[in-house]
């Protein structure tokens, strides 16, 4: 694939986790919530069925979590499946909602 048409496509699935950055960009020079929705981002790319998230609310603001709920809830809705591990007891209430046995 050439390098224009792989900078589309990453700015495609930047753009379906509500993340705008410079698909040239270092990871290293992004923040630690662009950095966590790149990764899930890339999972999204490869058609990941299964997330792990290890406590990914840790170091976030405010208005970065309720943007990582809302891609957690979309995931949910398509069918992934998410393991979330925190110790915040609200957040896991948070991501559960909806969820029904089947």
């Amino acid at each position: 694939m050439h390098r224009r048409a792989r900078e589309r496509e990453a700015l495609e699935m930047a753009s379906r986790v509500g993340l705008d950055v410079d698909p040239r960009a270092s990871a290293g020079s992004l923040s630690l919530h662009q950095k966590q929705m790149l990764l899930i981002a890339r999972a999204m790319a490869q058609q990941a069925r299964f997330l792990i998230l290890d406590e990914p609310s840790a170091s976030l603001s405010l208005q970065e979590c309720t943007a990582l709920f809302a891609l957690i809830e979309l995931l949910r809705r398509d069918g992934v499946g998410i393991v979330y591990v925190s110790h915040r007891l609200q957040e896991i209430e948070q991501t559960a909602i909806g969820c029904r046995l089947a």
